[in-house]
């Protein structure tokens, strides 16, 4: 019992948390695969918290923090005022049914960002935490290409019934299967890429492919382009670290992800291309001058245009606070007809912005945004230094380039319980890891408590 406080057994409930957690369901209740979710990490998150305390009580951890973690203990403040001053307080602190991403779901996210800076004391743990996502996002993306072929072995809820040849895992859904897998395959790619001796080169082999496979095929045009331009402009600043004297290595790698694309687009008769190329059409309907095209720069980008357009009459109700965590459905308004003509379907209603940036804005407030944002650049541009000035960020560069592509795709998707929980806890990862790096360097490492 004496050694279960300390810093080890909260990187344990880490693991259970990043690897778990997004393979958890449940036919207990209504909802398959949200509120199981949220409340297992309710649980867990609690039970670490109760550790790091009798830990911290024992002398055996300081809690440190950084000028990045105030950043966030001040969006997390916004957080706890907007719920306070919000019309729909249940809403704000619980989240809507079926999101369940209220106030209680930020601080716990805050608490795993936290948890994951405070827990990792060496390279070792990293990689250790880093293998047990890998494994555990290689099974949630082999369940997704099974679904893509028709072999669904996920149970069923009522708004999945009669979904087919549909990629959406343990998670939900396959736009929240594609953000999840945008931040997990770069992650495996350039620890393939550069070498990492401590994980198996096999086994990074295989994740890279089954990782690109059911990337591939969740058909998520946001979370392809989030991998894109995050893998381009790691590449572009690391150009020198990669291994590519090991041509025939990268090049396997590089004919295999080619082969499993042709092979799966071939599955649906060309579904796969058509969506790339639709990138390519929305865009051209978007920045068109034409009067004629209004109506389709509306519908593009699956009606995300139209929601971005409608949100922007609210934008500015209530700029300081918001309207309360996850109240956005209490917000956007859209008639029958509306709903009709853009979703298929009258009774279609709207409760996310499908972009986590102007979601903050409207239900958080302009200044939880701007506290949120400034933190993402300092830990962005500090991973970014790093990169390019030390031979040693090795893993620092690994991570980035999950957490870049995550909040590229963000752009044009929604943060969900199912996905989130890692993406921050990889945030306090690649922090600590800088900070580490730092104190290496001889700088200071951390203000200590």
């Amino acid at each position: 019992m004496k050694n279960f406080f300390s810093d080890k057994t909260i990187k344990n409930f880490i693991i259970i948390i990043d690897s778990l957690i997004p393979l958890f369901i449940s036919t207990k209740s209504a909802d398959y695969f949200y509120y199981p979710k949220i409340t297992a990490i309710y649980i867990l998150v609690s039970c670490c918290i109760f550790v790091l305390f009798i830990t911290y009580k024992k002398g055996n951890l300081k809690f440190k923090t950084t000028p990045e973690l105030i950043l966030l203990l001040l969006f997390e403040t916004m957080v706890m005022l907007s719920t306070a001053f919000s019309q729909y307080k249940n809403q704000a602190i619980w989240g809507r049914p079926l999101r369940n991403e209220g106030m209680m779901a930020y601080i716990s996210y805050f608490a795993i960002l936290y948890l994951s800076f405070i827990c990792v004391k060496d390279d070792m743990s990293i990689f250790q935490i880093l293998k047990f996502i890998l494994i555990s996002g290689c099974i949630i993306s082999m369940i997704g290409i099974m679904q893509y072929l028709g072999l669904d072995i996920v149970p069923k809820d009522t708004i999945r019934k009669d979904w087919i040849y549909t990629s959406y895992s343990t998670l939900g859904n396959p736009n929240f299967l594609g953000s999840y897998l945008s931040a997990v395959f770069p992650i495996a790619l350039f620890m393939y890429l550069l070498n990492i001796k401590q994980l198996d080169n096999k086994f990074l082999f295989a994740a890279n492919v089954i990782l690109f496979s059911g990337l591939v095929c969740t058909k998520t045009r946001s979370a392809w382009l989030g991998t894109i331009i995050s893998i381009s402009f790691i590449v572009m600043l690391s150009v020198s670290k990669i291994k590519w004297n090991n041509k025939r290595k990268v090049a396997s790698l590089m004919v295999s992800l080619v082969i499993c694309t042709f092979l799966l687009n071939n599955v649906h008769g060309g579904i796969l291309y058509s969506r790339f190329k639709s990138i390519i059409t929305d865009y051209k309907t978007v920045v068109s001058n034409d009067e004629a095209d209004d109506n389709k720069k509306l519908i593009a980008g699956s009606q995300r245009i139209f929601i971005w357009d409608r949100t922007m009459n609210y934008i500015f109700d209530r700029p300081l606070l918001g309207s309360g965590p996850d109240t956005f459905d209490k917000v956007f308004k859209m008639n029958s007809d509306e709903a009709e003509y853009h979703f298929g379907s009258p009774a279609v209603f709207v409760d996310k912005a499908h972009n986590e940036y102007l979601q903050i804005a409207i239900t958080l407030g302009f200044p939880a945004l701007i506290f949120y944002i400034l933190f993402l650049i300092m830990v962005y541009f500090k991973s970014i230094y790093y990169i390019v000035h030390d031979n040693r960020s090795n893993i620092i560069l690994c991570i980035f380039a999950g957490c870049l592509s995550y909040a590229i795709q963000a752009f044009f998707n929604i943060s969900v319980v199912s996905v989130a929980p890692v993406y921050w806890s990889l945030l306090g990862i690649l922090l600590a890891e800088c900070y580490q790096l730092k104190h290496i360097q001889g700088g200071s490492a951390y203000f200590k408590i």
